[in-house]
């Protein structure tokens, strides 16, 4: 790692990859950057993706951590190295973001009492998946090794309703998702569109991207349409290769790890997002509602966020509720389309701009 300027406060930002940093906190992380106050330096898995932070000369440092809650011992061992890298580091401020992260930041939190630490919780992932008992017990040590945060981010009313049952004095600030730039998605000057149906995801079962396929089998069998499929698949748990036969096989075409997605969204009028996923706001719904698309998707915990806007429209987790959906917005007329996105775009530009999520953590920061 390179020197840091001593006569500068060290922001630590902290999350299990550098993709996960560049797609989710690029701009939170080049406007800290800028800031002369503050060295930058960002603690993550290793990948590809650190190169796309050169311009702004920030110091990586990298670990390895497996995902999921298998492998107890291995798990301990990696929580104490890294509570030691981190007393290496030894930062005034850190940004963490997803539960790993959190938990690590949380215990040293507890160790260095005069670090300011704000954990941003992103969605509880793989833990609500648990047993009863075990998911119980993990949500209360997670959360109980947050008591020492100066201000605790969430994406979603869920996780604010768990955080504040377990910690009741804490400062409690829900974000509007990882927020987007607006100037990235330019207002549509009409519906045209080369792709009928997009599905933009990681490669994760409880993502959709079975059912996205199935979905679109279904209507390809009354009216063929022209889809695409956008995965990451960093950490798949699916077969890649099976999903490339599917998608030959019903004329999806198949997209792997596309940096910039915001073109295709653009270019297509729908998104179909089947997720059972337990993250806080999709980042993909977020871009898709800010490029104009028609976002239908399964019902879910985050859907409380928009129950002031038209869309996402929100349906059963089925694949009859998903086709009952899209032929609803099918049957709507030219003039409709126009109001209800603009309506859309409006309550999209007010409420979940990256400013707003900007802002909030540098008055954190104060």
């Amino acid at each position: 790692m390179q020197k840091l300027n001593n006569n500068k406060k060290t922001i630590l930002i902290f999350s299990n990859t550098s993709w996960s940093l560049y797609n989710f906190r690029f701009e939170l992380i080049e406007k800290f950057s800028k800031n002369p106050k503050y060295n930058i330096v960002l603690l993550c898995g290793d990948d590809d993706y650190k190169e796309k932070f050169n311009k702004l000369g920030l110091k990586f440092v990298f670990f390895r951590m497996n995902r999921g809650f298998s492998n107890p011992l291995y798990q301990f061992v990696t929580l104490f190295k890294l509570v030691v890298l981190l007393f290496k580091i030894n930062p005034e401020i850190i940004f963490s973001f997803t539960v790993k992260p959190n938990i690590i930041s949380g215990f040293y939190s507890l160790l260095r009492s005069k670090v300011i630490f704000i954990p941003n919780i992103t969605g509880m992932g793989k833990i609500m998946d648990l047993p009863f008992f075990f998911k119980s017990l993990i949500i209360n040590i997670y959360f109980k090794l947050l008591l020492k945060s100066r201000v605790i981010f969430v994406q979603n009313k869920r996780d604010k309703d768990l955080a504040c049952n377990i910690l009741k004095n804490n400062c409690i600030v829900k974000l509007p998702g990882s927020g987007t730039n607006p100037k990235k998605f330019p207002i549509k000057k009409n519906l045209g569109y080369r792709y009928k149906v997009c599905f933009v995801g990681r490669a994760l079962k409880k993502k959709g991207v079975i059912d996205f396929i199935e979905f679109v089998k279904l209507v390809n069998q009354t009216n063929k349409i022209k889809s695409i499929m956008i995965l990451n698949t960093l950490n798949s748990d699916l077969d890649i290769k099976q999903i490339s036969l599917l998608c030959d096989k019903h004329g999806i075409k198949l997209l792997k790890n596309i940096d910039n997605v915001n073109k295709f969204l653009l270019e297509s009028k729908y998104l179909i997002f089947p997720s059972t996923y337990n993250e806080g706001i999709p980042k993909t719904v977020l871009e898709a509602l800010f490029s104009g698309m028609i976002v239908i998707a399964y019902d879910s915990y985050w859907s409380f966020e928009f129950k002031e806007n038209i869309y996402p429209i929100f349906v059963q987790k089925s694949l009859n509720s998903l086709m009952k959906g899209y032929n609803e917005v099918e049957s709507y007329s030219q003039k409709s389309l126009i109001e209800k996105n603009d309506k859309s775009l409006k309550f999209m530009r007010k409420k979940f701009t990256i400013n707003k999520v900007i802002f909030e953590y540098e008055k954190a920061c104060k």
